[in-house]
């Protein structure tokens, strides 16, 4: 009996002595299921602990997540929103294999703005990092966060599906040239307004010759293009539209005519040139005194 008790004590004592060195165990946060999505965060920043071996702030949220698509093809995409944000904060998002500990494929990006919106679809206003998956059943998921001092403000991580279609823009389009043989210089803007977005220029020469021309948005959502190789070669009306994803502005039209001739001095006809002879010789006569 005695060796039993000695026993049972050194089992629990290793346990709590193993549990006391490593308190490695996870606590799985629960989402908040809704209609068309999985919230998996959605209030203050949480509190994050300064690790030295990284220099930074750090904390990691795991979640055990029942994925129950509609359809056996659903692809989940994720949204990450900050708003008023006091910190610069890096934030990863990925999934967690808990039989090894080990992390799987994820995403982050660098919170860099105080209100700023992460996406993995395109919706006009958000930051587009495309990223989605399918799942069925059970699953885990990690949120990491990292920064440089504990940040304040909102965060919002969030997980949906039935993805809307890409966004319509409106799109204005506009273009100048001097002349034959000169540039074509065009102007745009697409609203609502995205940074960084690709568009194609199309320009339809009056013989019916096309050159496509890729640029990207300003941060304000206008475009401006120039190039050496893009000009005026022939003389008619030129075409020129602006492309976005599924949206195609409205036609410009801009018309090259001939080149403008140098002006040549008009020719002093021959009778005016006798007229003014005559007059010339008049003129000396009657001013010139006679001599006796």
């Amino acid at each position: 009996m005695q060796r039993v008790l000695g026993a049972v004590f050194l089992l629990v004592g290793l346990a709590l002595t193993i549990s006391g060195f490593y308190p490695l165990a996870i606590v799985y946060n629960t989402p908040t299921y809704t209609a068309d999505a999985i919230i998996l965060y959605n209030s203050a920043f949480p509190t994050l602990t300064y690790d030295e071996s990284i220099n930074l702030y750090h904390t990691r949220l795991y979640y055990q997540i029942n994925f129950n698509p509609p359809t056996a093809d659903t692809k989940y995409y994720y949204l990450v929103e900050a708003y008023n944000v006091s910190a610069k904060t890096m934030w990863d998002l990925f999934f967690y294999n808990p039989s090894t500990g080990g992390l799987g494929s994820g995403v982050g990006a660098w919170i860099m703005e105080p209100n700023q919106k992460f996406s993995g679809v395109e919706i006009a206003g958000y930051t587009l990092i495309p990223w989605t998956w399918q799942r069925n059943g059970t699953d885990y998921m990690v949120l990491d966060l990292k920064a440089d001092t504990q940040p304040s403000g909102w965060l919002k991580v969030y997980i949906k599906w039935a993805v809307p279609p890409p966004p319509t823009y409106t799109i204005t389009v506009s273009a100048t040239c001097q002349g034959l043989n000169q540039q074509i210089i065009i102007q745009g803007a697409i609203t609502p307004a995205v940074g960084a977005k690709p568009i194609t220029i199309t320009v339809t020469y009056p013989s019916g010759l096309t050159k496509k021309r890729y640029i990207n948005t300003a941060t304000d959502g206008t475009f401006n293009y120039t190039d050496p190789d893009l000009t005026a070669t022939e003389k008619g009306t030129y075409i020129i539209q602006a492309q976005v994803d599924t949206t195609t502005s409205q036609p410009y039209t801009l018309t090259i005519g001939e080149e403008k001739p140098t002006p040549k001095p008009t020719p002093i006809p021959t009778t005016a040139i006798i007229g003014i002879g005559f007059i010339a010789i008049g003129a000396i006569l009657l001013t010139t005194k006679r001599t006796h």
